[in-house]
């Protein structure tokens, strides 16, 4: 699957990466790696299968490997920042972090969770610096969070779990999903990726309602949501049915009344919403634009400012 992520790659000794969320909006993707999400300003709505996070400004969500998840920026001043550790590498400490999900629903001590933002934020940190000896720094403070994770965040492994995934549902549905971000502005059914699967249409809806906890229509319907939000904050030539039309909707009508079901209120009425908002703020970030633009920016002072910040009051 193809990831539209600013990604920063770093030297290969590192299991590491920074990414900007550079886009207003994910539709449903996943990562083998475990990604933590850092809001440096404004926020940002991320949705599993099962929950909706919203985040605020200089808070963070972990997200497990392989954990199906969509995400989405409501004003154009929002800067979120992800790090994705690659930690395959614990496997030979006996560690599978595959199969390893953090339970985001119960409590966890505030102590703790600053003390993770602590390593988190020292981690990027030391990444922007580069300063001599920084990969070891940055190692140090990896074996920390994974520490703090093992130790005092509640999770649980998901060979205990009762809908764990074969290697051969995972593929299944990570197929399943490309094909409804590849081709949500056709007119597409269960019956068309049954027939690409070479499985009956009853059998695939109760293998993905099973998996996702969606079924495939609800699936679908999100995706185009998300897919209209994002143009229609982003295209004001548009009109209403022409946008509903490029996302796949038959009709306007079909597409506000999906629009009103998930969001309360008309797409014209979200939009005037929404801009008015960010007029209202001065419509601008304080983020520079290259920190959205262009990767070289990433290590700016705006993220140290924000990362420093955060270590200061951690």
């Amino acid at each position: 699957m193809e990831y539209a992520y600013k990604m920063i790659e770093l030297e290969e000794s590192l299991p590491i990466r920074l990414v900007m969320h550079r886009r207003k909006s994910y539709s449903y993707h996943w990562h083998k790696e475990l990604e933590i999400f850092f809001v440096l300003q404004g926020s940002v709505v991320i949705r599993t299968t099962k929950a909706q996070y919203t985040l605020q400004e200089g808070e963070i969500l972990i997200m497990n490997c392989n954990e199906i998840h969509a995400s989405h920026c409501p004003g154009h001043a929002d800067a979120v920042l992800i790090v994705q550790l690659d930690l395959q590498f614990l496997k030979q400490h006996g560690y599978d972090f595959s199969q390893l999900s953090v339970q985001r629903e119960q409590w966890v001590h505030p102590d703790t969770v600053a003390e993770i933002k602590r390593a988190l934020a020292g981690i990027v940190l030391e990444m922007c610096q580069k300063k001599r000896g920084y990969q070891i720094q940055i190692m140090s403070l990896l074996y920390r969070f994974i520490s703090d994770l093992l130790r005092k965040v509640p999770h649980r492994m998901l060979d205990q779990a009762p809908n764990a995934m074969s290697d051969v549902d995972f593929n299944r549905l990570n197929r399943v999903i490309a094909y409804i971000n590849e081709n949500y502005q056709l007119p597409i059914s269960l019956r068309d990726v049954a027939k690409e699967e070479f499985l009956s249409a009853y059998y695939l809806s109760h293998f993905f309602k099973e998996k996702v906890g969606l079924t495939f229509s609800e699936c679908l319907n999100q995706v185009r949501l998300q897919k209209a939000v994002e143009l229609l904050l982003s295209e004001s030539s548009r009109t209403i049915t022409e946008l509903a039309l490029s996302v796949g909707y038959p009709n306007v009508k079909s597409f506000n009344r999906s629009f009103k079901l998930k969001y309360r209120m008309s797409p014209y009425r979200y939009k005037k919403m929404i801009l008015g908002n960010e007029e209202a703020a001065g419509g601008r970030s304080s983020a520079p634009a290259s920190v959205h633009e262009q990767h070289n920016d990433l290590y700016s002072d705006f993220i140290l400012e924000k990362i420093k910040g955060w270590l200061g009051n951690a």
